[in-house]
């Protein structure tokens, strides 16, 4: 990466930057699509006129997409327990299809309550694991009402929503339990997430980036859709009660979340009644859903949850907000292809992928996951060997102008290839999403690879040189030269498979350099399954220099070869070595690592 005279000495393991990187969201903000005709608002049962032990009405899909009802009982109402001027309701839920789901179930956000036939609001909230699932919360009809008309609210959400006392005990007297069996507050429903095209290792591995951000979605297995080719208006689409799907990618990663429709005004839509990762103004994929099944949890440790897949697309989703999701029934999706080409030579496996990413904020996580999930299917197995990728990453600056950035490099590692190969991609989107000098949008990535169990790493056992001065090459301790002379360095390596061999280096010595110094010749890959950046490209004054900085980095398939300032030789390891005076990149066909320091003495 960039600032490679740093490179070989700062290396983190690549475990502690998963942590840190998978789900790092980019700075881009996809601009809002127009608002859709809303011109007459469901009727609304205000929050002050509901009294605790009314009955009302709640409707869901709990089996493809048959709508059915259930009761709720009006507890009370927490005043500001949302935000400041966001009330939520306390409600308890009762009937044969609470029976059935054993509470309120992940995915039932946005299942719109009706006393009368005016619209209370949506349930959103729950008590949690280890609690009573029939016990929620409902965000008052007024605030996601709001939204239809894109009212600046805050995008920031709570984690919990505490229980007044009285509240508290009027919940464990609904749910027939102490109260010591009510927790002290409410959160929100975990959205139950489908994603398509990753293992179980992988799906682990995104749950985890999930939990880190805390965000309250649980991933589940799911089903491929397609890109939408375009979307049309069907009122029947989507209707209070029925699912309500926000998409973040389609194709063979694709990537959404589950909830229901709270309330329907010409073509905007209202749902899920919280946000889903908070990002306000946005652009996501708006779907219908069907329903497989409820799944009970009678461990209490997670609570019921719907699974379901994907259906067809109606809009887009272009509000994220504290009170709920706004989407535009026939507004098309901005799309940003992901494609890859990945073969495998040992099983002569070849697949072509697309994934369509639909928010530009998740693209460099959906796009490392992608190629990931390419790479298991041509190398079908998860262990060890060598992988070589390139990728060509396009997109607009902020006045419109294109951008492009070529890359490639090779990986190897002994214990998760696939894994092991996702990660200077990512960091590089990631560089370039969250640049601090302009807002820039992805058109489209490209990655073009290969993998196989051959282990193709190689180690620099000796170097031998020559110059005009010393024209025999051979091994030396000192090499004498001139300014501006062309020295020839016979580099020996040492594959770990296959016989050793030699390839021949011509440096050219710039010629202001006069004096004794070091010259090293490094190896491009530190020879473990590490992951190393210097964080220099922090160090970029304009997008122009990152993006330079991006393309100018060490491969793990480099050798490297390092002047250094008059002085000592340098002893020990590469962590060792000073920065350099010059320093040139030779690409190589198999990763190189080690290291063969000598002196080289330049006169005028």
């Amino acid at each position: 990466m960039a600032g490679s005279k740093r490179k070989h000495l700062v290396r983190f393991a690549r475990v502690a930057v998963s942590v840190t990187l998978l789900l790092t969201l980019t700075l881009t903000t996809t601009p809002a699509p127009a608002v859709g005709t809303c011109v007459t608002k469901p009727d609304i049962v205000p929050v002050g006129d509901l009294t605790p032990g009314e009955m009302a009405t709640a409707d869901t899909v709990v089996s493809g997409r048959t709508i059915v009802s259930f009761d709720v009982e009006i507890l009370g109402v927490l005043p500001d327990a949302i935000a400041p001027g966001v009330d939520l309701i306390l409600v308890h839920v009762s009937g044969p299809v609470i029976d059935a789901t054993g509470g309120i179930a992940f995915g039932m956000s946005g299942s719109p309550v009706y006393v009368g036939g005016k619209l209370v609001g949506s349930i959103s909230y729950g008590l949690g694991s280890g609690s009573d699932h029939t016990i929620g919360g409902v965000t008052p009809a007024r605030y996601l009402l709001d939204i239809m008309d894109y009212p600046a609210v805050p995008a920031a959400m709570p984690v919990r929503v505490p229980l007044t006392p009285a509240l508290r005990q009027v919940a464990a007297d609904a749910a027939g339990v102490p109260t010591a069996r009510i927790p002290s507050s409410l959160q929100p429903l975990e959205i139950p997430a489908v994603v398509s095209g990753l293992d179980a290792r992988a799906r682990e591995l995104f749950q985890r980036q999930l939990d880190r951000k805390g965000l309250p979605v649980r991933l589940f297995p799911g089903g491929s859709v397609k890109a939408p080719a375009g979307v049309g208006l069907d009122p029947a689409g989507l209707v209070p009660g029925s699912s309500f799907a926000s998409i973040i990618s389609y194709g063979d990663l694709t990537f959404g979340g589950i909830g229901t429709t709270t309330a329907v005004c010409g073509h905007v839509v209202m749902g899920w009644g919280h946000p889903f990762y908070r990002s306000g103004e946005t652009n996501m994929g708006m779907s219908a859903a069907d329903i497989i099944t409820v799944v009970k949890d009678p461990s209490d440790v997670w609570g019921p949850f719907k699974m379901g897949t994907i259906a067809e697309t109606y809009g887009t989703v272009d509000q994220d907000r504290l009170t709920g999701m706004r989407g535009i029934d026939g507004q098309m999706p901005a799309l940003v292809p992901v494609t890859s080409h990945m073969e495998n030579p040992d099983l002569g496996k070849v697949r072509d992928g697309e994934t369509d990413v639909v928010w530009q904020e998740v693209l460099p996580d959906v796009a490392a996951m992608h190629t990931m999930s390419n790479l298991d299917v041509v190398y079908d197995i998860s262990g060890g060997g060598s992988s070589s990728l390139a990728w060509d990453i396009k997109g607009t600056r902020a006045n419109g102008d294109p951008f492009e950035l070529r890359w490639n490099n090779m990986y190897y590692s002994d214990w998760d290839i696939s894994y092991g190969s996702i990660w200077d991609l990512y960091e590089q989107l990631g560089a370039i999403a969250q640049n601090p000098f302009e807002k820039v949008k992805f058109t489209s990535v490209d990655v073009d690879g290969s993998v196989t169990q051959e282990n193709l790493a190689t180690e620099i056992t000796d170097v031998w040189s020559a110059s005009t001065k010393q024209p025999v090459l051979q091994p030396r301790a000192l090499l004498k030269a001139k300014r501006g002379d062309k020295i020839t360095l016979r580099v020996f390596l040492h594959p770990l498979t296959g016989p050793d061999y030699s390839v021949d280096i011509l440096y050219k010595i710039p010629r202001w350099v006069t004096g004794k110094g070091p010259l090293a010749i490094l190896g491009g890959y530190s020879g473990s399954d590490y992951y190393y950046d210097d964080g220099s490209s922090g160090t970029s004054a304009s997008f122009d220099e990152l993006l330079a900085q991006l393309t100018s980095g060490t491969r793990n398939n480099d050798i490297v070869v390092l002047l250094f300032p008059p002085g000592p030789l340098p002893s020990g390891g590469s962590n060792s070595l000073p920065p350099g005076l010059d320093e040139r990149h030779y690409q190589q066909d198999r990763l190189v690592s080690g290291q063969w320091v000598f002196g080289l003495a330049v006169k005028k």
